[in-house]
């Protein structure tokens, strides 16, 4: 499957337009066209996962944060960014980003469906046009009203957690 084909999926997935302004997803580094028969899917670019995608022979790095946000100057192996785009295309891996155009999708929802929010509407609205509204987080009613304290117990039961910790 071509890099291209993949990017389509991820891109009906979860649209760049769905993305904040100072936000900078899709592909980064890489050729569009290259076949791709492994994709290696992390949290950041860092050295370890690049070194660790070069090992599992991957063709495609997927990353959710992008290694790179601001305009660069130069690409040499001098700077921890510069350091990682080369060793990227020394070994024709491809790099894509998807941040906040994926925050967008489901994970608020999925936050509020856990926590049994009525009412919903998006917290910071980074997409809207006739038919929809997208965005990250997520505000809504509870069945009742409960403290502060009966919250805390609602999200640690919700999201599995040991504790929660409420300050103020």
């Amino acid at each position: 499957m071509r890099c291209s084909e993949i990017i389509a999926c991820l891109e009906q997935l979860s649209p760049p337009s769905f993305a904040e302004e100072w936000d900078n997803v899709g592909l980064l580094v890489g050729r569009k066209e290259k076949e791709v028969s492994t994709v290696f899917i992390a949290l950041d670019a860092t050295e370890e996962n690049i070194h660790a995608a070069i090992r599992a022979e991957a063709d495609l790095l997927i990353t959710h944060h992008p290694m790179i946000f601001h305009s660069i100057k130069k690409v040499t192996d001098e700077d921890y960014t510069g350091r990682r785009i080369v060793k990227l295309l020394r070994y024709d891996i491809s790099y894509y980003a998807m941040h906040t155009n994926f925050d967008v999708m489901g994970m608020a929802d999925a936050a509020a469906d856990d926590l049994k929010l009525n009412k919903r509407e998006v917290l910071l609205v980074t997409f809207e046009d006739d038919l929809s509204k997208e965005g990250i987080g997520r505000i809504g009613f509870l069945d009742h009203p409960v403290s502060l304290k009966e919250m805390g117990e609602i999200v640690k039961e919700a999201f599995h957690l040991p504790d929660v910790r409420i300050y103020g």
